[in-house]
């Protein structure tokens, strides 16, 4: 069972992670590694909450960014 004090951490996280990708995604080229970088690290921390639906679409969007 996940503890909701990591619950709060987790949501924490994903916020920073957040603002940084729309701070990426505002300042750097739309192909620049840190947005697919950043998209991972989100897809992580979905994995880790146990939100796989959540994880695989910002995962899968990373990848489309890799690719370009």
């Amino acid at each position: 069972p996940r503890n909701v004090n990591n619950q709060f951490y987790f949501y924490l996280g994903l916020e920073y992670y957040n603002r940084c990708l729309e701070l990426h995604r505002r300042s750097l080229p739309p192909t620049h590694h840190l947005i697919p970088d950043t998209l991972n690290n989100i897809g992580a921390t979905y994995s880790s909450m146990g939100k796989w639906k959540e994880c695989a679409d910002v995962l899968e969007e990373a990848l489309q960014v890799d690719m370009e």
